[in-house]
């Protein structure tokens, strides 16, 4: 993807690299929201199984991808 896209680009330091969600994504989308601890102050259900991580890429992120202006890292 092109790095001057308006909607989520990537953003790339020595350090870390923020970029869109893509499909392969799910196991650690899985493995993130799926720890309790990491969802103490998130205000959802932690994600029970791979097919939940996809439906949640699905419904919350690849649609604002089609915006023109946002940020959904």
């Amino acid at each position: 993807m092109d790095n001057m896209q308006t909607n989520t680009p990537r953003l790339e330091t020595e350090r870390l690299i923020l970029r869109r969600f893509e499909p392969g994504d799910e196991e650690a989308v899985y493995s993130i929201f799926s720890d309790e601890e990491v969802l103490k102050f998130v205000p959802m259900n932690p994600i029970q199984n791979l097919g939940e991580a996809r439906e949640f890429l699905e419904k919350r992120y690849y649609p604002k991808y089609e915006d023109d202006f946002g940020c959904y890292y």
